[in-house]
């Protein structure tokens, strides 16, 4: 009888490899397709904020630096947004962008820590809170989006409802 179990294991493992969708794309590389971005952006904005003496042009009203933080973390929070949603698919949407407020705002502050010890640049509260205010406004554009999508695959489709996906989501 043991046998029988264990051979019944190994027929269940062996089908459920079988149904999985055959694809080129290695973990390595889903990683990378998701994640990578994420990281990549937070390389640029760390990039940026070492430069010393980084200006807008003076012809640019005095708020435009607010403008500028909420812009690059509304990419931030749009990537972080697309990262968990695809990588963590049952995460209600509340989660989501509580982890993509959290983030962004972890990335705000330690921006702002960070600029204190860049010459010619300083830490600012209010660039600190336009950061987490563009970040979280960034995932909820990304998952308002993802929504949209799904209304709109619904009316195509006849009202049969599809699971969502990304189309750069390389498991899809």
């Amino acid at each position: 009888m043991g046998g029988c179990g264990r051979r019944g294991r190994d027929l269940y493992v062996s089908r459920s490899e079988e149904n999985r969708p055959h694809s080129a794309v290695t973990k390595g590389t889903q990683w990378l397709l998701t994640w990578g971005y994420v990281v990549a952006w937070g390389a640029v904005i760390f990039t940026l904020s070492a430069q010393p003496d980084l200006k807008l042009p003076e012809s640019l009203p005095s708020f435009s630096d607010k403008v500028a933080h909420f812009s690059v973390y509304g990419v931030l929070g749009w990537l972080w947004s697309r990262a968990v949603r695809i990588n963590r698919p049952a995460w209600v949407t509340l989660t989501v962008l509580l982890s993509t407020f959290a983030f962004t705002g972890t990335c705000g502050l330690s921006d702002e820590w960070h600029q204190m010890y860049v010459h010619g640049r300083s830490a600012e509260l209010l660039d600190a809170l336009a950061d987490v205010c563009g970040g979280t406004l960034g995932g909820v554009g990304f998952l308002l989006w993802l929504r949209f999508r799904a209304d709109i695959r619904t009316r195509t489709s006849g009202g049969v409802t599809e699971q969502l996906r990304d189309p750069s989501d390389p498991a899809a």
